[in-house]
């Protein structure tokens, strides 16, 4: 099964926040719609389409979404 995610900077610029804000506040567990691991000294995320809509309302992602401006990858 694929599970899709959404990109740090996707979804920094669906919330208005840079990538960087988006990043730390996964490591940080500050943010409630995706996580981070660090392997060696790497970060790699994981951005949850579904948890990302319930943080900022299904109607305003798939606006965003639409616009064709996405970068939602298959892991």
């Amino acid at each position: 099964m694929n599970e899709v995610s959404i990109s740090p900077e996707v979804a920094g610029k669906i919330i208005n926040k840079s990538a960087q804000f988006i990043r730390i506040g996964l490591q940080n567990k500050r943010l409630p719609f995706g996580t981070a691991v660090k392997i060696s000294s790497h970060w790699t995320y994981h951005i949850s389409p579904k948890l990302l809509a319930e943080y900022i309302g299904e109607d305003n992602l798939k606006k965003y979404l639409e616009r064709g401006d996405e970068d939602v990858k298959e892991n």
